[in-house]
């Protein structure tokens, strides 16, 4: 539909979006990381109790 309505046209990044984009994903990046060394630290608690329950 698009190229029938504008057959000249052509499609374009800009640098706004591109960056938008990027800060997205690196975000998305950092909270699964940061969850992961959340887990890692409650496992390293739960494992920490459990030797002072046995002890």
């Amino acid at each position: 539909m698009v190229k029938a309505c504008f057959p000249k046209a052509r499609q374009v990044t800009d640098r706004f979006h591109v960056q938008k984009l990027a800060l997205e994903a690196l975000q998305d990046i950092r909270i699964k990381h940061r969850w992961d060394a959340i887990d890692q630290e409650n496992q390293q608690i739960k494992d920490q109790a459990q030797k002072l329950c046995v002890n």
